[in-house]
């Protein structure tokens, strides 16, 4: 077994024969001799530390005559010159040491001057501080997206890698470990240790284990920090556009790292969970999925959509200034709006190809996320009061809408229709169901005061939040408000507590009034 015995005994001797200090001593003419070390180490001392990698050391030194040099005959390191006449410089020079390959984690030698009857010794020695009989062990994570990343193991001249998987590859050199990962395009984390070896494959130097998850970005890591979806009100009547109105989302980064949106889903739930009626379904999915009635994605293929720490992505319902109205060439306006909010600058909006008369705007400037599912035949309005909740998921790396579309599929549920008027069995239609492995953060929305029913897990959210000031359906005062996400006071970063009565202030101005 490896121990450091040699370096501590030969260090000890070393140092034994140094206390000493020089011997003087006078030759036959009754002159004194003399021989000083000048040169000292790092630490003051006459113990000199080379590089793992080899190298040289010099040592200079004071002499009254003719000088020897006398090593213990190690053939790992040379010493020229040898002898000399009087005051001088000698250069020791180390081989390179792999002390992990080597019978010892380090190597000391005793080197000694003579200048007549007057000694002087000096010790090199080359040990790796970081060498020991116990291998590192760290843990790493990756996102899905794979790529390089590094991992610091301890410094030896020499590594071998052993890598048991075929996705990933792994080099190591000066005390860094470097990884390539591919992409996970599979739907569940993958595993796997690397071991790091001394370059003679006896010892293990470290082991590492990777995680690579098979998404981009974990629950909690982009929040929705806002959305308003009340409006804002004409002045001319006091309520908002039937047809096009300001309604937006705010999704915010809410790490200290750069965050990728590309492939992120917007969902909205299919069913109300406030009015008059409820839906009671034989098999009920809350506690595996999240029921959808709307399903929008931010496109990109990985690397579009970067959020830096802290920065946001708006969603529009169209992405115009509202203040100033719209007019199309297809003939479609909008009113102008002094109150409104200017959304022309938003990242992404949403856009329904209409199937009949009522004609959603296709603002070109702003470009539209994608469409995986929408009920609405013409124009996808937030619901004003409350009556439905959202949430953000990312699906597996591969999934496309297509395959969403038929893998997903919730329609044809059945469900008994409680009503003022009965009870009433019923199939769901329009109806698309996300796993709740998916999904990232959700907001239940309400109307506290006529809450029916659960449109998502309380694992997703305990509680809920609204923008009713009055608290009552069809308030008129609702319009002009938003939900939104408290901050922590101290950090600054966004509450999430899986608790939308905790994490948001109802009734809210909104965030991007005047901006």
């Amino acid at each position: 077994m490896k121990t450091n015995n040699l370096f501590q005994s030969l260090r000890s001797i070393a140092l034994l024969m140094m206390a000493a200090g020089p011997i003087i001593g006078c030759t036959n003419d009754e002159v004194l001799d003399f021989l000083t070390i000048e040169t000292l180490s790092q630490s003051g001392g006459k113990d000199f530390t080379l590089p793992l990698k080899g190298g040289a050391q010099t040592v200079s030194f004071k002499a009254s005559g003719e000088w020897t040099v006398t090593t213990d005959d190690q053939t790992w390191y040379t010493v020229t010159p040898t002898n000399g006449n009087g005051d001088a410089t000698i250069t020791i020079t180390a081989d390179p040491f792999d002390a992990y390959s080597a019978p010892s984690f380090s190597r000391v030698a005793l080197i000694t001057l003579t200048c007549g009857s007057v000694q002087e010794q000096f010790s090199i020695m080359q040990s790796d501080p970081s060498a020991s009989e116990d291998s590192v062990s760290s843990t790493v994570k990756s996102r899905a997206r794979g790529g390089e990343m590094t991992v610091e193991i301890p410094e030896a001249l020499a590594y071998s890698v052993v890598v048991n998987d075929d996705w990933l590859t792994a080099s190591a050199d000066a005390g860094v470990l470097t990884l390539n990962l591919t992409r996970n395009t599979g739907s569940e984390n993958r595993e796997t240790v690397v071991k790091v070896m001394s370059s003679n494959g006896e010892n293990e130097i470290a082991s590492v284990g990777i995680t690579q998850s098979w998404r981009n970005v974990e629950p909690g890591e982009l929040l929705i920090e806002e959305i308003y979806f009340t409006g804002t009100p004409l002045p001319s009547t006091g309520k908002t556009n039937t047809k096009n109105t300001d309604q937006y989302f705010l999704i915010t980064n809410n790490t200290d790292e750069l965050l990728y949106a590309d492939g992120l889903l917007i969902i909205e739930s299919k069913n109300p969970n406030a009015g008059s009626t409820w839906k009671e379904f034989k098999e009920p999915i809350i506690e595996e999925y999240c029921e959808a009635g709307v399903v929008m994605c931010i496109p990109g293929s990985g690397t579009n959509n970067p959020l830096e720490p802290g920065e946001s992505l708006v969603i529009a319902s169209n992405g115009i200034n509202f203040k100033e109205g719209y007019s199309g060439e297809s003939g479609t306006t909008v009113e102008m709006n002094p109150d409104g909010l200017d959304l022309s600058k938003a990242d992404y909006e949403w856009y329904t190809k209409s199937t009949n008369s009522t004609i959603d705007i296709d603002i070109p400037e702003v470009p539209n996320v994608d469409m995986w599912f929408c009920y609405s035949l013409s124009i996808l309005n937030l619901h004003d009061r409350g009556f439905q909740s959202y949430a953000i998921a990312m699906p597996p790396a591969t999934m496309t809408k297509e395959k969403f579309l038929e893998d997903y599929n919730w329609a044809g549920a059945v469900y008994t229709n409680h009503t003022l008027a009965g009870d009433f069995e019923m199939t769901l239609t329009n109806a698309y169901k996300v796993p709740n492995s998916w999904i990232i953060d959700a907001v239940m929305c309400t109307v506290p005061s006529i809450n029916l029913t659960r449109q998502f897990s309380t694992t997703l959210d305990a509680g809920w939040t609204y923008a009713s000031p009055q608290n009552i359906d069809k308030d008129a005062q609702r319009y002009g408000h938003s939900v939104l996400r408290n901050r922590n006071a101290e950090t600054g970063k966004l509450v999430d507590t899986d608790n939308s009565t905790n994490d948001f202030t109802p009734n809210a101005t909104p965030s991007l009034l005047g901006k």
